[in-house]
């Protein structure tokens, strides 16, 4: 996902630096909350039967990607209201966010 996130920011170009900043911002957020290994982390220690400490480090997932979703909401938006060509790196930004939104719902 966050490979995705950087991908679409690069697509963006000069003519969506903000939009292409928040969401720079918003992959090296995943990266400094180490989203990708806390989840790997959890599903370690629901494999340990260790339901405490999983479920404290899904709150701590959860609190990221409502974070994450409400960052790639804001490049969303950011892109729609440019006026400029960049349908295809927004509608990537729409899926991201989606995918976040499913992932941190109870049922993701």
């Amino acid at each position: 996902m966050q490979q995705d996130i950087e991908q679409s920011a690069r697509e963006l170009g000069a003519g969506q630096q903000r939009t292409a900043r928040q969401l720079s911002d918003a992959a090296e957020g995943m990266s400094r909350e180490r989203l990708a290994e806390r989840i790997r982390e959890g599903k370690q220690a629901l494999s340990g039967n260790n339901l405490e400490g999983a479920r404290a480090n899904e709150r701590g997932i959860e609190r990221s990607l409502n974070n994450l979703s409400e960052r790639l909401q804001s490049a969303e938006q950011g892109a729609g209201q440019s006026g400029n060509n960049a349908e295809e790196a927004l509608d990537r930004t729409r899926q991201l966010a989606d995918n976040v939104d499913l992932a941190a719902s109870p049922t993701g």
